[in-house]
C-alpha cells in the first residue's frame, strides 16, 4: 500500500511505469533500467536548512535479493 510521505513534492512511479523506459526521455533510461525490478519507487523534495533542497529516493524491490543489487548499482 502508497503511503504519501510528508514531503511537500513527491513522484511515485509504480513498477509498471518504470519498466516502461521505452517511454522516458533518453536520459533518465539508464536510470529506469536499474530500478526495473522494484514494486515502486517515490521520490520526495524537501527543504534541507533555509538554503538547500534534499531529494530523496525511497524503493520497494520484491526480494531482498534484488535490493542489494540495487543498492550495489546506485553507490
Amino acid at each position: 500500500m502508497f503511503v504519501p510521505p510528508v514531503a511537500p513534492l513527491f513522484l511515485h512511479l509504480p513498477g509498471d511505469a518504470i519498466r516502461a523506459s521505452d517511454q522516458l526521455p533518453p536520459g533518465t533510461r539508464l536510470f529506469a533500467k536499474a530500478l526495473e525490478k522494484a514494486e515502486r519507487v517515490v521520490f520526495a523534495l524537501a527543504a534541507e536548512g533555509s538554503d538547500k533542497f534534499a531529494l530523496t529516493a525511497d524503493v520497494t524491490c520484491t526480494s531482498q535479493e534484488d535490493a542489494a543489487v540495487l543498492r550495489a548499482q546506485l553507490e
